[in-house]
């Protein structure tokens, strides 16, 4: 039997955020069988002008390769409506990043933000 990887995920989203956030963690769930979430918290934006971000951050294992991963991460983000169109208008239906995949860490930067450092601690819990 193969060995599971834990996989960190970071979901955001400016506009119908709440929709949007139910709507990704029920995909997210098909995805991942053990999959956690954290709470969804308000965050203002970071580097655009927009509406505010609702964000929240989730936990599961996978013994499916990253690029699988990738490629349906990016299916749930335009299923929730996102493009690259409204991204350039600052527009963010979905975006879920993979902060963690096994022992890599991504998006260094983003491990620094308050919001993620702390709904990683509530998910370490």
């Amino acid at each position: 039997m193969q060995n599971k990887t834990k996989v960190i995920l970071a979901l955001g989203s400016n506009d119908s955020q709440e929709n949007s956030i139910v709507k990704a963690k029920k995909r997210l769930e098909t995805l991942f069988d053990d999959i956690r979430f954290s709470p969804a918290i308000w965050t203002k934006p970071i580097g655009i002008v927009s509406a505010d971000f609702l964000n929240c951050m989730a936990v599961a294992t996978t013994q499916t390769d990253y690029s699988q991963i990738r490629a349906s991460l990016k299916e749930i983000e335009r299923d929730c409506g996102d493009s690259r169109y409204l991204r350039n208008q600052h527009i963010v239906k979905m975006d879920i990043d993979v902060l963690l995949f096994g022992k890599q860490k991504m998006h260094e930067k983003d491990w620094e933000r308050p919001y993620i450092k702390q709904l990683m601690s509530i998910l370490s819990k």
